[in-house]
């Protein structure tokens, strides 16, 4: 007999462990397998405490930013803004910056509605002084909210309802009250807008007049129609995103997308405070989660999903795909290269940047073993070019590499709850419980200088007659540790002992018809020999 172990990978579930092809496991634990090896991976790093709730972070700059709901943050398009971020799943949709957000603690502590409500109102006009013979104007007055932010940028509101379209004589001047300011809860409001109609043909545009302090009540407009702006409205149709608005992303087009009920909302382009009720396109059934997958916009559902395609917000078209997957995990969704994993009740499906899907996991789970791993739960992340998945609440993540049936799992230790992956450093954080099983901590995956050990068990070898293993060799790398290797035959365990290096292990043998290994170490393994003698190691190393 012989039994020859190269190269060594992880798990495929759905097959047999009798029938799994020789170098495949039974199970794989703490494995690397990246280098067609068998190899330790790192321990995590403890980074800081965090809310013993928390199952939601972001890293603004230097700063954590954390939440006890699932929440989506996407980065400004303001230049130079401070670290402005836009967020929903925290109650409204919100927007803070590093300096409102670092304000005090827990971070953020401070943040502003996203959007301003446009004014319910027509402003209120009065003539004074005497009119003279000739007439000045036809005029008709808006005006909007704004919010001026210290970067510079400017939140502003739709506008009002017009004032009437009035004739203004020589000799008189206009003032301009009724200033009404927003009240909805957290808005940031700075002035008041008014924009001027200087004809009363109804083609005509509303220009910019002037802006005065929200504490202003009232306006004189002596500004003469030569002085007055050359600027139009810009926000008309314009409205502030819903206060449902979940699933917040970003796309390469410049706006943002996100969704509330049966309904996705895009914003308008590299304006990321407006989300005009006009673009809103609805889904047969209600949507669960958005995502981008580089071209076009991906609504996964509680049935079918959705492609919206298109680079203007105002002209996107609508794709039923007809694949019925729906949607069960928010936060399973991935955005990788030309597509979109998420998962759904039979497995991982990945839809492409042209609409065409397929079920990644077919050929590793069976429909059984993928329920018993809850997705529903599954938070997951892109990671290494693979697909990383953890389940809220459990202490187990597993891995998933398009091309290779095969998955690789890990031990957290401790129930995880979240996570955020950070480009710039190509570091993943997760929010596990903390040592003391109290509270709640941020790790950095895979950065500690300490290995962990891995679990790795071979198929079962079936053989039709008895079989005697006796010797065996493990070919590799022993710098980082030792590893422990078992033999069990029949279901029984015959040998175990601790290698440290290349030499030959022997140990009595015993007839069997079933042989598996176990390996549990530090140990750096390429290849793994079991024979009944040692001439046939040799023969064959």
């Amino acid at each position: 007999m012989l039994i020859d172990i190269q190269p060594i990978q992880g798990e495929t579930p759905r097959v047999s462990e009798k029938k799994l092809p020789d170098n495949s496991a039974s199970k794989a634990v703490n494995c690397d397998f990246r280098a067609h090896n068998l190899r330790p991976i790192h321990g995590m790093t403890v980074i800081q405490s965090v809310e013993v709730t928390t199952k939601s972070i972001y890293k603004l700059v230097n700063a954590w930013l954390q939440w006890g709901s699932v929440v989506d943050v996407a980065t400004s398009f303001v230049h130079d803004s401070g670290g402005r971020i836009a967020f929903t799943g925290d109650g409204y949709p919100k927007e803070t910056n590093t300096a409102l957000a670092t304000s005090g603690t827990p971070y953020p502590k401070t943040t502003r509605r996203l959007g301003i409500d446009a004014p319910a109102n027509a402003l209120t006009v009065a003539l004074s002084g005497t009119p003279g013979a000739d007439t000045l104007r036809s005029a008709s007055y808006i005006y909007t909210i704004v919010g001026k932010w210290d970067d510079g940028s400017v939140v502003e509101s739709a506008q009002s309802m017009p004032t009437a379209v009035f004739d203004v004589k020589t000799g008189q001047t206009v003032t301009l009250s009724g200033f009404v300011d927003s009240t909805a809860t957290g808005v940031f409001t700075t002035h008041f807008r008014m924009y001027r109609l200087n004809s009363g043909n109804s083609g005509a545009e509303y220009q910019f007049l002037a802006e005065i302090p929200v504490t202003q009540s009232d306006f004189i407009d002596t500004i003469s129609d030569a002085d007055i702006g050359e600027d139009v409205l810009p926000t008309m149709g314009w409205t502030h995103p819903v206060d449902s608005l979940a699933g917040l992303v970003s796309t390469t087009h410049g706006f943002l997308v996100g969704f509330s009920g049966n309904k996705i909302y895009p914003s308008e382009v590299f304006t990321p405070y407006a989300f005009p009720v006009k673009y809103a396109m609805p889904t047969d059934s209600d949507i669960v989660a958005v995502g981008f997958n580089g071209s076009s916009v991906v609504a996964l559902t509680k049935t079918y999903p959705y492609l919206f395609i298109g680079y203007d917000p105002g002209t996107l078209s609508s794709m039923k795909l007809n694949y019925e997957q729906a949607c069960v995990s928010a936060r399973s969704v991935v955005n990788v290269p030309n597509g979109v994993i998420y998962a759904t009740p039979d497995g991982l499906f990945l839809l492409d940047s042209s609409g065409q899907g397929r079920l990644l996991t077919d050929g590793t789970f069976r429909p059984e073993q993928w329920e018993a791993l809850n997705p529903f739960s599954i938070f997951a992340f892109r990671y290494n070019d693979g697909y990383l998945a953890f389940f809220e609440g459990g202490t187990e993540g597993i891995e998933f590499r398009m091309g290779d049936n095969t998955i690789r799992r890990f031990s957290t230790t401790r129930p995880v709850y979240g996570g955020f992956f950070v480009a710039e450093e190509d570091v993943l954080y997760i929010v596990r419980e903390d040592e003391a099983g109290t509270g709640r901590e941020i790790v950095s995956w895979e950065t500690s200088l300490t290995l962990l050990d891995y679990q790795w068990w071979s198929k079962t070898f079936l053989y039709t007659s008895n079989v005697i293993p006796a010797v065996a060799l493990i070919q590799g790398d022993f710098t980082e540790g030792a590893v422990t290797f078992q033999i069990i035959c029949d279901g029984g365990l015959v040998h175990s002992g601790v290698v440290s290096d290349d030499s030959l292990i022997t140990w009595k043998g015993t007839r069997a018809n079933e042989v598996k290994i176990k390996l549990i170490g530090k140990a750096t393994v390429e290849r793994v020999l079991v024979a009944s003698s040692a001439l046939e190691i040799y023969e064959n190393a």
